[in-house]
């Protein structure tokens, strides 16, 4: 008989939950909604969203109202994403602190959300 298999327990977090927010973006399209849209203050509340965000959980991120980090769908979107983005990937949309109407918009991996658009105006989604 083998060694046993060792059980995981109810109370260990399942999935990538209790990971850090970490942000990439290698995967931020070249063509629209581009970082360099974000100037001025702007830029000074993007900064502020991603470092604040990077000291927090995927579990307690996902709390925060002030992110308020949901998927949205595709067919709401107002342009194509880049054809490098799997149909498979779930599209979040996240508020950036301090600034309305911005918005980030991308899709998660494990810890990581991969930016595709830095909106300012909230041009990227349909409001209708």
């Amino acid at each position: 008989m083998g060694p046993k298999k060792k059980e995981h327990s109810k109370s260990a977090p399942l999935g990538t939950d209790h990971l850090t927010v970490h942000f990439r973006f290698q995967k931020s399209d070249p063509n629209r909604f581009r970082l360099r849209e974000f100037v001025g203050s702007a830029c000074d509340c993007l900064l502020k969203t991603l470092a604040e965000a990077e000291n927090v959980t995927w579990s307690e991120f996902k709390k925060r109202r002030d992110y308020d980090c949901h998927p949205i769908a595709r067919k709401s979107l107002t342009c194509a994403l880049p054809s490098y983005i799997s149909k498979d990937e779930t599209i979040f949309s996240l508020d950036v602190l301090g600034m309305e109407p911005g918005r980030l918009y991308g899709y998660r991996q494990a810890q990581y959300f991969y930016v595709v658009w830095f909106d300012v105006n909230h041009d990227a989604i349909n409001m209708s």
